[in-house]
């Protein structure tokens, strides 16, 4: 984890213009940074050297800087003399490009600007860069030093850049340090995430509803040059939370202050629907592997012992853990029993489901062996009813409710934090215990939650028109942070003091990656028909390891506006999505995480009634083959050195490339599709010029809705393979067998042929593929591009995950050779970059 803040917010006063010059002077210079300067944990109220956590970051040592730390940072200044600095907002902290571009002279001058010297860059903000009709009034983008981009960022040379739409009419606060603003207000925040591939962010606005792309939320995630913009009209008074769950140990937290400066309308159009529940929480014993038995249950372990076999000091798959636990009344006498529906949620707790104007009263009894709480996403609630404890100046017994002590917390549905026009009637959101949010959900603390439009539910709390409700939770359990795992190793007769709890391989037998709380297809309940209407309510949860790209094999779904196969979760975001399967058979849902993988079943059940067969155009036939052969990842290292401005020795690439000291080098044995003329197999189809970015790629098949794509398939290699298509339905499966950072397998600007020509319509095809770690925010200089999720959207950087797919138009506006990269600073030091020409 980066001691630096990756994520900020800013309010912005918006004013209106026509288009204008608008000239900046910036300058660097050499400060002092200290990343605690009160001395305090103002989210806790504590002095930093009383909090464990701050303490283990911040206090100087034998073998630790401590707080301050030397930066070089962006200073306005009010003209060309540089001698006057510009005084800014103290909220935006220190938050204020290099590479060969075939450009020579006076061009290169902006490149690199030396000690003492100064450059005048001018950016032109034109109609290909602002806000689409579908985007908020706003957009943002980031600027940052990029002679060497990793090492810049890291030593503070970033910041943050508007481009707004004419004559908009906002507000912007924090001339004092803090965020202040008025109930009621349209206030939009600005969030900027950038770094390596552990930071993923997810920020938790308390309290509150946010729409983002016309999408109602109260998350939003962030990663490297990724830039969000959100609306927010506050309307719940008091000092909220601004988090990030798995870094708020660390300091990712502020606290944002929501004051009544103008009498407001007391009008909430709640009705008088009131929905009870009553929860508890419970200690159970939970079997992972569950106890019942499945085919790929034996597979599963003999492929990773890890996870699920005893040994001396392994547990298996057998655990304590918490549970919410649903009962009939406030009584807690009789557990309310699941339904055969239900029987699929797992480790979760019992799905709490309202409407826009009700009131939600959860009654919560806690029967575990410590305090807990309930804490929501997606509705609103009093200061009371928050379920977290921080330094807010308000404190209540739903905070914290201890062992055998009940409460009954209160939550309302208000329009403005229901569905929006453009999302589905329903909305997934998740309740947890948020008195240690880390080690309370760990230990199995969490429930899912349905918000939906007035008049979406039945009188029997069902959505109509919906056969089937699914509610899956993905996620990593790591019962190292579980509150029950010393009590876990005593049920199996373990000695804890025999035990390493550092030793790597004991920790990572106690990570369980599953769904609903089960492993290797054990989840029972996901059972459908054809043709059925089938909700997914999908949730994610963990942290910055639990970026989950879920791949539904056989059938679509349909999310955003979009038919897709697959989609990806983060910690504490969800998904909405309807399937009508159409494919009969036992489909998987996978992760490429380790173990989950669970199958749902698609039942014929009306066999009187034959299903319509559609009508296909058959289309020419392709000839592939599966071949091995030697891949140059850099058969040219001119680009690398010269854009690192170092030796082959000293470059970054020396790791992925070099030759030296037992290094591979930059050629590796690959197998690749090849497309070749006719069923023979023996003349190969070349490329043409404009295939040759392809690269390891295989030939681009292209069809039409309608069509049937015959393949015939020869596999040339020494093992066996198989091809299988994302986005179209199979009458033969095959499965995928499952790391050089690369762009269509070449790196260090050795892709070639990506050139186009200005005025042009270009569209790119983004695939993303591999593990957890394999997440790239695609950044296109010089120019932006609008994609679709839901309506269209601008941007220049896309974030693109395992098994994700995302089509992108660009309209070619800016002649010139402009890089195209991943923007995670671990792939641009390792040589994910090329060059665009035109």
């Amino acid at each position: 984890m980066s001691l630096a803040l990756r994520a900020f917010c800013f309010l912005n006063l918006l004013v209106s213009i026509r288009g204008a010059t608008r000239l900046y002077f910036l300058g660097i210079r050499e400060i002092e940074w200290d990343y605690i300067p009160t001395g305090r944990n103002e989210i806790t109220g504590q002095n930093f050297t009383e909090d464990e956590e701050a303490a283990n970051f911040l206090s100087g040592g034998a073998d630790r800087i401590g707080r301050v730390y030397k930066k070089a940072v962006y200073k306005q200044y009010s003209d060309s003399t540089y001698s006057t600095e510009v005084t800014q907002p103290t909220w935006l902290g220190f938050l204020g490009a290099l590479y060969p571009d075939l450009m020579s002279g006076s061009a290169k001058l902006d490149d690199a600007v030396p000690p003492g010297g100064s450059h005048k860059y001018t950016w032109n903000v034109n109609v290909d860069h602002a806000p689409t009709t579908d985007d908020p009034s706003c957009l943002t983008w980031a600027y940052h030093s990029h002679v060497d981009a990793p090492r810049d960022i890291a030593s503070g040379l970033i910041g943050a850049l508007l481009t707004c739409k004419p004559a908009i009419n906002g507000f912007m606060y924090g001339n004092l340090p803090g965020l202040e603003m008025c109930a009621g207000n349209s206030i939009s925040w600005h969030l900027l995430g950038m770094g390596s591939e552990t930071d993923v962010h997810t920020a938790f606005f308390h309290g509150q509803a946010l729409t983002v792309r016309h999408q109602r939320t109260d998350v939003v995630s962030l990663f490297p040059a990724t830039f969000v913009t959100a609306e927010m009209v506050p309307r719940n008074i008091g000092k909220w939370l601004l988090s990030c769950n798995e870094h708020l140990p660390a300091g990712l937290g502020a606290l944002f202050n929501v004051k009544k400066c103008t009498k407001m309308s007391s009008v909430n159009h709640l009705t008088e629907k009131v929905r009870k529940y009553f929860i508890a929480a419970q200690q159970v014993l939970w079997n992972y592997g569950s106890s019942r038995t499945e085919k790929d249950v034996g597979q599963a372990l003999e492929m990773d012992h890890s996870y699920s076999v005893r040994g001396e000091d392994r547990l298996g798959g057998v655990y304590w853990k918490a549970k919410y636990v649903e009962y009939t009344d406030e009584r807690f006498d009789t557990e309310k029993l699941r339904s055969t529906s239900e029987e699929h949620l797992g480790i979760l707790g019992p799905v709490i489901k309202a409407e826009v104007g009700d009131t939600i009263l959860v009654t919560f009894l806690n029967r575990a062996s410590r305090a807990y709480s309930i804490q929501p996403h997606g509705v609103i609630y009093k200061k009371d009813f928050e379920g977290t404890r921080y330094n807010d100046g308000v404190s209540g017994d739903g905070e914290s409710v201890e062992p055998l002590r009940k409460f009954t917390y209160e939550w309302t549905v208000p329009e403005y934090a229901g569905p929006t026009p453009s999302d589905p009637p329903c909305l997934t959101r998740m309740y947890f215990s948020a008195v240690d949010p880390v080690r309370d959900t760990n230990s199995g603390l969490v429930g899912p939650l349905l918000i939906c439009k007035a008049g979406t539910l039945t009188r029997g709390n069902h959505q109509k028109e919906v056969d089937n409700e699914f509610f899956l939770l993905f996620t990593k359990f790591d019962e190292n942070l579980s509150w029950y795992l010393r009590q876990s190793l005593k049920h199996a007769s373990m000695n804890v003091y025999d035990i390493n709890f550092e030793d790597a391989g004991f920790k990572e037998s106690n990570v369980m990656n599953t769904i609903n709380g089960f492993s290797y297809n054990t989840l029972p309940g996901l059972q459908m028909c054809r043709g059925s209407n089938v909700s997914w309510q999908l949730l994610g949860l963990g942290s910055q390891e639990d970026i989950h790209a879920m791949v539904f094999q056989g059938n679509t779904l349909q999310l955003h506006g979009r038919h897709r196969d697959s989609l990806t979760l983060l910690p504490h975001t969800s998904a909405s999505a309807l399937m009508q399967p159409d494919n009969i058979g036992s489909f998987g849902i996978i992760c490429q995480t380790s173990g989950m993988k669970q199958e749902y079943q698609v039942f014929e059940c009306n066999k009187d009634e034959a299903p319509s067969l559609p009508h296909y155009r058959v289309q020419p036939t392709y000839y592939l083959a599966a071949e091995e052969m030697e891949w140059d990842y850099s058969p040219d290292r001119v680009w690398e050195l010269e854009k690192m401005n170092s030796s082959a020795q000293d470059s970054y690439g020396h790791v992925f490339v070099g030759k030296e000291e037992g290094l591979i080098g930059s050629k590796y044995q690959k197998v690749v599709y090849r497309e070749y003329t006719d069923g023979t197999f023996t003349t190969r189809r070349a490329h043409t010029a404009e295939e040759e970015h392809l690269g390891i790629l295989g030939p681009l098949i292209r069809a039409e809705v309608g069509d049937i794509i015959l393949i015939v398939f020869k596999n040339k290699a020494s093992r066996k393979y198989s091809l299988h298509a994302h986005g179209a339905q199979e009458t033969n499966g095959g499965n995928i067998p499952a790391a050089e950072p690369a762009i269509n397998g070449k790196i260090y600007g050795n892709l070639h042929g990506l050139a186009m020509y200005e005025g042009e319509r270009v569209d790119w095809y983004l695939l993303g593929m591999g593990q957890e770690i394999d997440m790239h925010t695609v950044h296109f200089h010089a120019e932006s591009f609008t994609y679709m999720d839901g309506t269209p959207h601008r941007a220049d950087v896309f974030d693109l995950f395992p098994a994700t797919f995302q089509t992108i138009e660009m309209t070619v506006s800016n002649p010139g050779t402009w890089l195209l990269h991943c923007h995670v600073t671990d792939h641009i030091h390792a040589g994910m970059e090329t060059t665009a020409c035109d």
